[in-house]
């Protein structure tokens, strides 16, 4: 049962509801120190105009854009005053997580994890802060009113200490509720931790059916804290591989082809990307679909300032040819930089993928490096090519008397041609092109295919039905009209060299 509690004319008259027959508890956190004075702490939210019990739920969020995070703290058993315990210890590298005491509980303070998110922020301060003098309120609980002392969260997923001062005896309360002190709540790690397979919370085990290789260069600790990913919170999930993207369009010109509705009619442009392994969460950084979508950008670190087909891809102050180190960076404020085994945890990076309208060759459609995010991978696809490449090359013009079709590979096998206009064929194609340049810099190929006669490179002959084919094949028929074979997927085969690190 969850209890509720409306709140009518602001703060001033206020009506408990119980969800359910027999007398309502509010959940309670007990000391750490395992005192037997009997005081607990429990968390309050005004939610609808409503104080809502969330101590079992409670998780601190931060967004840039959003106003901060405030909960109630009420003491049980007590009339105490609370303390919020900030001594700051110092992180080091053999200690990046010195808020946390196991030997000595009692010796724990308030987290100062650096920045904000585990990719956004530069704040070094109290990742909480609460006061017992402002912006009190009186929450009805089912034992009676009690003070509700506003905690704010200056982090995506700190830990607050909290001591309450009875007589001769000091409990110590961690917030939210951490029983092995790991930095992970216990309510986020029964869902994503199950069986205890966060314990320290350094551990890298992330897995997908198919791929052998483990990991994602992230420890679960630096995903419960989670990412600002355009714009918003997320936490990422400790059992599944996350892959980071941003598109920065447009370049080599000023009008994106990808911007509005010419090529998107509510097709979205990652579709193809999105049919990576099971077991991968794809994410898409600084990224509002439709429109113009800038670089540098705030959710990674971000050295990029132009790319053209004359000076390629440059950087800083646009005369710098190689990408500094940190450029692509998701991780610049992780908290661990070795795993529970002692595998080192480099910055992690994720890919960039850039629109260019360049028209000075018929083709080349795209290309990208070989590897994993961590190498030199910057993806380019050429968009006003492709269009050019559709409208000319192919012919395609997809009138009523003479449709275009549009088939596509599932279940190991072409689909029935549907008719399909010259917009939507081209932003299918965009897609394809777009998944099939990252796909190179997750090294889906990582050998060239073909004969010595007939090359494909780092390809799938054309054809075969996956977005690493060479090219999208079309046929003329007298039934079908022109019938253009647009991949959608990644096979099976080309998942099990999936590099994230």
């Amino acid at each position: 049962m969850k209890p509720t509690w409306i709140m009518r004319g602001g703060l001033g008259i206020l009506v408990w509801i119980a969800s359910a027959i027999g007398s309502a508890h509010a959940g309670m956190i007990s000391p750490v120190s395992g005192s037997s004075t009997g005081v607990t702490l429990s968390i309050f939210q005004i939610s609808g105009g409503a104080f809502v019990d969330i101590t079992d739920t409670y998780l601190p969020e931060w967004a840039p854009a959003a106003p901060p995070q405030i909960v109630f703290v009420v003491v049980n058993g007590s009339t105490a005053v609370p303390t919020l315990v900030d001594a700051n210890p110092s992180i080091t590298a053999t200690n990046p997580n010195p808020f946390l005491n196991r030997t000595n509980p009692n010796a724990s303070t308030t987290s100062h994890y650096p920045g904000n998110c585990t990719n956004v922020g530069t704040d070094a301060g109290p990742d909480f802060t609460m006061s017992t003098v402002a912006g009190l309120v009186t929450v009805p609980t089912p034992t009676g009113p009690k003070t509700g002392y506003p905690l704010t969260s200056n982090d995506c997923g700190g830990m607050a200490v909290i001591q309450v001062a009875t007589g001769v005896i000091t409990d110590t309360f961690i917030i939210p509720r951490d029983t092995n002190l790991n930095g992970i709540p216990d309510s986020w790690e029964a869902t994503f931790c199950p069986a205890n397979s966060c314990p320290t919370g350094k551990e890298d085990l992330d897995a997908s059916p198919g791929n052998q290789a483990s990991g994602d260069g992230i420890a679960a600790l630096d995903e419960y804290r989670g990412f600002i990913v355009s714009g918003t919170h997320v936490r990422t999930d400790p059992r599944q591989k996350d892959l980071f993207v941003h598109l920065v369009n447009p370049q080599c010109g000023t009008t994106s082809l990808l911007v509005g509705a010419t090529f998107a009619s509510g097709i979205p442009l990652f579709t193809n990307l999105n049919t990576l392994i099971s077991g991968t969460q794809m994410h898409t950084l600084g990224y509002v679909s439709g429109a113009t979508n800038l670089s540098p950008m705030n959710e990674w670190v971000d050295n990029f300032h132009h790319y053209s087909v004359a000076d390629g891809v440059r950087f800083g102050d646009g005369t710098l040819t190689t990408a500094p180190v940190g450029d692509r960076w998701v991780t610049p404020n992780r908290i661990y930089t070795t795993d529970s085994l002692g595998n080192p945890l480099p910055a992690q990076k994720g890919l960039r993928i850039i629109e260019c309208l360049d028209t000075s060759a018929p083709s080349l459609l795209g290309f990208a490096s070989l590897g994993s995010p961590n190498g030199s991978d910057n993806a380019i696809i050429f968009t006003q090519r492709i269009v050019n490449y559709f409208t000319g090359t192919l012919a395609a013009t997809c009138t009523t008397a003479s449709p275009c079709t549009y088939s596509t590979f599932q279940s190991g096998a072409w689909t029935t041609p549907v008719t399909i206009s010259l917009n939507d064929l081209i932003a299918r194609a965009i897609e394809f092109y777009l998944a099939m340049e990252i796909g190179h810099s997750i090294q889906l190929t990582p050998t060239v295919e073909g004969t010595s006669r007939t090359s494909y490179g780092y390809h799938h002959a054309p054809g075969t039905g996956s977005n690493l084919d060479q090219a999208i094949t079309n046929k003329v028929s007298s039934k079908t009209g022109n019938t253009f074979y647009i991949p959608l997927l990644y096979n099976a085969s080309d998942q099990q060299n999936f590099q994230l690190k």
